[in-house]
């Protein structure tokens, strides 16, 4: 058995997902793959268009053979965090030989240079960066000019400008980090890049997908507001607009969520919450992770003023604060996650527990070797979980499951709103949800 693995969002599966997949196989030779994935919170900043069982549901029927969650504290914060969650999801199983991700730049050579740099020298670039934010330049800009004036192997040139390549070298530097003897590997991208709205291009981004689902923006002051809403497609619209871009099995599943009446999670769908939130928290924010440098007190100065999620961000960013640093702190707003929490995670070099969210036969497979090579915990029931005598006495343990739990919750209030017979069931984790369609 040679295993592999990836890291992923889904948000929602499309055929470029698919294209990753079908890639890695052939370039690794794995004859099982597992993928750990976001829950109903995403890295961006914001909720999953639709839930992590469904998400699951997608990879499983288009050649994923075991979907694990990356814990909620890991999976909505920067893509150094995220890539820290990514990692160790897939490294504590203990098994898995290699793992994939996309990249524009497409040498793993020339990224894992670069990494190696950026992790090495990781003091002299943080340096560096706060004297170039001296002449007014933004972190951002200020980290990307004094790797460019470190580095020196080769011409960087727009790897750095890439959300992929930005990820990757997350990935790239946690292997280094972690000592992991997993083979790392990366596809080149293919079709529109990540942002773009395209839906006409060859393989169009999750991005533009989303548009289509929801809508083109969400509109301030006047208008609808999409945030947990219907769908602007239906039917043979689906087929129509989106079959170039979506597998008939992922679009079947989309089409089964709209049909028991459960609405597409937008960008605004928590808006009302995050303010009310904010409101009652007044003093304290800056308790939240990556409520800092001010950013506290902007909020408390904007949020109440702002009409929508959009106009607020708009508001909140300058060169100090970016457009995700400050959709990331507003979610951690909602989510209850606080500095305290990262600082008792972001140095582990091992998860108390993985999480399943769904297997084929192949992924029992891959478990029953996690369990000859790993003592990891494997939660497939967190009901059982959270009565288990390691929840009792592992703080570590305790705290994961606790977030992602409280997530899941707070996620499934508004994304099950329409259809009370499934709310009255109770906490969505402790039933199988991905048959409801």
């Amino acid at each position: 058995m040679k295993i592999g693995g990836i890291i992923a969002e889904y948000n929602p599966f499309h055929k470029g997902h698919s294209y990753q997949i079908q890639e890695f196989k052939r370039v690794s030779s794995c004859s099982h793959l597992v993928v750990a994935m976001s829950g109903n919170f995403v890295q961006r900043g914001g909720p999953a268009l639709v839930d992590k069982y469904a998400r699951a549901q997608m990879a499983l029927e288009n050649g994923v053979d075991l979907v694990l969650e990356i814990p909620s504290i890991f999976a909505g914060q920067t893509a150094e965090i995220f890539a820290r969650g990514g990692l160790l999801s897939l490294n504590s199983l203990g098994c898995v030989d290699s793992f994939c991700f996309g990249s524009e730049d497409g040498s793993i050579e020339r990224l894992t240079g670069l990494a190696n740099f950026i992790y090495d020298q990781a003091d002299w670039i943080d340096k560096r960066v706060k004297d170039l934010m001296k002449t007014s330049l933004s972190y951002a800009k200020a980290r990307e000019e004094a790797i460019k004036e470190g580095f020196r192997d080769f011409d960087i040139g727009e790897v750095l400008g890439q959300s992929n390549n930005i990820l990757g070298l997350e990935y790239l530097k946690e292997v280094k980090r972690l000592g992991t003897t997993m083979k790392p590997v990366t596809i080149r991208r293919k079709g529109s890049s990540y942002s773009s709205q395209d839906l006409d291009g060859d393989l169009p981004s999750a991005s533009a997908i989303r548009v289509a689902l929801l809508g083109s923006t969400t509109k301030t002051r006047t208008g609808q507001v999409l945030g947990m809403a219907d769908s602007v497609l239906s039917g043979t619209d689906l087929d129509k607009h989106l079959g170039k871009a979506i597998d008939e099995s992922v679009l079947d599943i989309i089409k089964g969520i709209m049909d028991q009446g459960t609405g597409l999670m937008g960008d605004e769908a928590f808006f009302g919450e995050i303010s009310y939130i904010i409101a009652r928290e007044s003093g304290r924010l800056e308790e939240y992770f990556e409520v800092n440098g001010g950013l506290d007190r902007s909020i408390e100065k904007h949020i109440l003023r702002s009409v929508t999620m959009e106009e607020a961000v708009e508001a909140l960013t300058n060169k100090s604060h970016t457009r995700a640093k400050v959709r990331r702190a507003l979610y951690n707003i909602l989510l209850g996650i606080r500095v305290e929490d990262l600082d008792q995670v972001k140095h582990i070099e091992s998860l108390p527990y993985i999480r399943v969210l769904g297997m084929t036969q192949r992924g029992r497979d891959i478990l029953r070797m996690v369990k000859e090579e790993s003592n990891i915990s494997i939660v497939t029931s967190p009901a059982k979980s959270i009565d288990s005598d390691q929840y009792r006495g592992n703080a570590l343990f305790r705290k994961l499951l606790d977030i992602d739990m409280r997530t899941s919750a707070i996620y499934y209030q508004k994304y099950y709103s329409k259809n009370p017979d499934l709310l009255a069931r109770g906490q969505a984790d402790f039933f199988d949800t991905r048959f409801n369609f």
